[in-house]
């Protein structure tokens, strides 16, 4: 088991929209495992369907904000890699396909947590595995909202 860190991160997004909300990237001497994210607006009260992707990226974004995550533990050191929230450029995704992808109401949010085998992770070696975004794509005639992202990563190593 490894250190885990809490981060929360998000940005306004408009109809017909695609935004990425966080970017987490690998340290050079760690993996990371994604164990949850928690997807919500509270912008409006109109039950609008969201989709929410986890993508793998080969470049991170630029612009937003680089908070830094919270460890769980007290007295854990800080996390050895990079978070980005509400970057203005979005990332560069890999091809794949997300690694995850579902439909969210926009009034009840969505909560997931993964099980130890099918955590997204990251890897310090290997192009296209050192960067994780978390996006949220509205269709058009949505209501333009603020999405707010919490996510709970381990960092194992390092």
């Amino acid at each position: 088991m490894g250190r885990k860190y809490n981060v929360e991160g998000g940005q306004s997004i408009g109809a017909s929209d695609t935004e990425t909300m966080l970017t987490i990237t690998c340290p050079a001497d760690a993996i990371v495992k994604l164990r949850s994210i928690d997807v919500s607006q509270s912008t409006h009260e109109t039950a609008e369907m969201y989709d929410v992707e986890v993508l793998r990226a080969s470049a991170d974004g630029t612009g937003g904000d680089t908070p830094v995550p919270e460890p769980v533990e007290s007295g854990d050191a800080l996390f050895g890699g990079t978070v980005r929230t509400g970057p203005a450029a979005e990332p560069t995704y890999t091809a794949d396909e997300p690694l995850f992808k579902k439909a969210w109401n926009s009034v009840l949010g969505l909560s997931k947590v993964w099980r130890e085998d099918e955590m997204p992770t990251l890897s310090p070696a290997g192009a296209g595995n050192t960067i994780l975004g978390v996006r949220v794509i509205l269709k058009a005639a949505m209501t333009t909202c603020v999405v707010q992202v919490n996510a709970q990563f381990e960092e194992v190593g390092g």
